[in-house]
């Protein structure tokens, strides 16, 4: 809210309310970039502590940014380490035929895919999973 006043018994002029109507969009544009900044700084925070996987990676398949959770599932140390990888590089090996095919063709034509998955694990020869194997 932007608050104006005068003892001027002409206030405010015409110039004067145009002045205060610009003052005043520029009050609201500032509020609403701080909401929306304040918005972007929970969800980033949500990001780095779920505990679940998650990735982003341009539509070629170059990784863009994966959470810590990620990175341990996949077992790098940082995210340094990740930059260089394709997305095919995460997945474990006899996976990845069925995510390029199947898969990668799936999430472009609907927008997302739900399921499980083997991750390579960069540490050790064992697999990582997305989501937890049925006992």
């Amino acid at each position: 809210m932007l608050v104006a006043g005068s003892d001027r018994s002409d206030f405010p002029t015409e110039a004067q309310h145009l002045i205060l109507r610009v003052g005043t969009n520029h009050v609201a544009i500032a509020v609403e970039r701080w909401r929306a900044e304040a918005d972007q700084r929970r969800f980033a925070a949500l990001v780095e502590r779920s505990a679940d996987f998650i990735g982003f990676a341009s539509l070629e398949g170059k990784r863009q940014y994966l959470n810590p959770a990620g990175l341990k599932l996949v077992g790098l140390e940082s995210a340094a380490e990740s930059w260089r990888l394709h997305v095919l590089d995460l997945v474990a090996p006899g996976e990845r035929e069925r995510v390029r095919d199947e898969l990668w063709p799936l999430v472009m034509r609907n927008g997302r895919w739900v399921g499980e998955l083997n991750f390579r694990h960069f540490q050790r020869s064992a697999r990582s999973w997305l989501s937890r194997p049925p006992p």
